[in-house]
């Protein structure tokens, strides 16, 4: 599940992820508020449900101004570790080139495991998104020193994660993150502002219309957060 590259056990899995993950990731990119300005990037991107999200907003009334919610982000990271999912990707990304229509300026499929993004800038991404992707990282601490290292200040990082259909913890090698809590203490031993609440999704049967959104903001320090509480009564003056 982690990398289906191919076989017939890699099949199933990738026919599970389109229909399960699709409508959980798409409406989990819109609750993310993505902004023109914006450095994004998705974790397991898998067969391609949130960059085709990110083509749907694009052909949504288009805006000028750089700070409106739900427009596509000026650079966009894929991150895939299966070159199965990776080379479907890359075609739908082929296809928009060919058709003159890239939806951004940068669009990004990286095949490393996000325990190492040396494509990535310390503090340089505003929000990370990935959908049943947590359960695989381990050891987390590692993942989520580097999460904590590229994002902004500020900058967040969404986990969607449907524990009620996951193995028992310890009981399988791949599923190794599978409760709630334990997360949770790991992003904020990592100095992560922490919340998560139930999501119910838009249709769908009963396994898809109920997880659980963890979120992890990159905590600002005293001088990052005057500046933004300056910002912001600046703007509301307007």
């Amino acid at each position: 599940m982690r990398s289906p590259d191919g076989g017939f056990l890699g099949t199933i899995a990738m026919t599970l992820m389109k229909r399960v993950n699709s409508r959980s990731i798409r409406e989990g990119i819109h609750r993310l508020q993505l902004r023109r300005n914006d450095t994004f990037v998705e974790l397991g991107a898998g067969n391609g449900a949130g960059l085709m999200t990110l083509i749907d907003m694009s052909k949504m009334q288009p805006s000028d101004d750089p700070s409106a919610s739900n427009s596509v982000p000026k650079r966009v990271v894929l991150i895939e570790i299966s070159e199965r999912f990776r080379n479907e990707l890359s075609k739908i990304i082929h296809d928009l080139q060919n058709a003159n229509a890239l939806i951004a300026p940068h669009i990004e499929v990286h095949s490393e495991d996000c325990i190492s993004m040396p494509f990535l800038e310390d503090n340089s991404v505003d929000k990370m998104f990935g959908m049943n992707v947590v359960y695989f990282l381990s050891p987390l601490e590692d993942y989520l020193r580097e999460i904590k290292r590229v994002l902004k200040p500020g900058g967040k990082i969404v986990f969607g994660c449907k524990f009620g259909s996951l193995p028992k913890e310890g009981t399988t090698n791949e599923f190794v993150n599978v409760n709630r809590d334990v997360i949770c203490d790991a992003l904020k031993k990592q100095g992560f502002d922490v919340s998560f609440s139930k999501v119910l999704v838009d249709g769908g049967d009963n396994e898809m219309k109920n997880y659980i959104e963890i979120v992890g903001v990159k905590a600002l320090n005293n001088t990052e957060r005057e500046c933004k509480n300056h910002l912001e009564v600046m703007e509301s003056s307007q």
